[in-house]
C-alpha cells in the first residue's frame, strides 16, 4: 500500500511524494533520498483511508455502539483522572454525519451537535443493563474466590501453579453467591470485622 506524504526541507520548503509498499508503514524515517537530501524528518504521512458503505441503519447501530464506548471509555479516564485527549473527536464526527443525513439521534445545541434526549436514553439503557449484569458477576466472582482461597488445600495449590487456572471446585463457590443473589439479593450480607483480611488481599483485586 502506497501512502502519500509531505515534509519540509531545512530551508522550510514543502516537499511532497509517495512512498511505496513497505516504507509506506513507518512513520519514523532516517533518509528520504526520493525527496532529496534536504529533507528532514518532519514528515506527515497520509495513509490510503478506509472507505466503508453502510445502509441508513447500520450507520445507526455503529453511532449507538461508538456512542456507548465513548461514553465507557470517558468514564475509565476520569476514573484514572486520565486526559481523553482527541480521542473523543472520532464520535463527534459520527455524529456530524448523523445530524447532515437527519438522523433522529443527532440535534443541534448552540454551535455544536450534540446526542438527541431519545439517543441518550438508549445508550444509557443499554449501560445500565450491563452495569446491574456486571455488578452481580463480579460480586459473585469476589466472594467466591474469597471463600475459596480460605479453603485452598496443597493439592489446589499444586493444580493451579501446574495448570495456570482455578481447580473446578471454585464453580461450587461461585454457585453459592449465584444462588443466594437470585433468592434474596444482597439482604443477607453483613460485614463483619473479625475477619482475617492478610490471607485473603489477593483475591480482592
Amino acid at each position: 500500500m502506497d501512502a502519500e506524504f509531505s515534509a519540509c526541507d531545512r530551508r522550510g520548503r514543502r516537499v511532497r511524494g509517495c512512498l511505496p509498499g513497505i516504507a509506506a508503514s513507518f512513520f519514523i524515517v532516517q533518509s528520504m533520498d526520493d525527496v532529496g537530501e534536504e529533507a528532514q524528518m518532519c514528515m506527515i504521512v497520509h495513509m490510503d483511508k478506509i472507505k466503508l458503505e453502510l445502509s441508513r441503519e447500520e450507520f445507526r447501530q455503529l453511532l449507538l455502539l461508538a456512542g456507548i464506548g465513548d461514553f465507557v471509555r470517558g468514564d475509565v479516564l476520569d476514573s484514572r483522572d486520565g486526559d481523553p485527549g482527541d480521542e473523543g473527536e472520532l464520535f463527534d464526527t459520527l455524529m456530524r454525519v448523523a445530524f447532515d443525513h437527519h438522523l433522529p439521534e443527532a440535534r443541534r445545541h448552540e454551535n455544536h451537535i450534540d446526542p438527541s434526549r431519545e439517543f441518550d436514553d438508549l445508550q444509557m439503557e443499554f449501560i445500565s443493563e450491563y452495569n446491574d449484569e456486571q455488578f452481580w458477576n463480579e460480586l459473585e466472582r469476589r466472594l467466591g474466590r474469597r471463600d475459596f482461597e480460605r479453603s485452598m488445600t496443597t493439592e489446589d495449590r499444586a493444580y493451579i501453579e501446574r495448570e495456570g487456572w482455578m481447580p473446578e471446585r471454585i464453580y461450587a463457590f461461585y454457585k453459592k453467591y449465584s444462588d443466594e443473589f437470585e433468592a434474596v439479593g444482597i439482604d443477607r450480607l453483613e460485614i463483619n470485622k473479625d475477619a482475617l483480611v492478610s490471607d485473603i488481599r489477593d483475591a480482592l483485586v
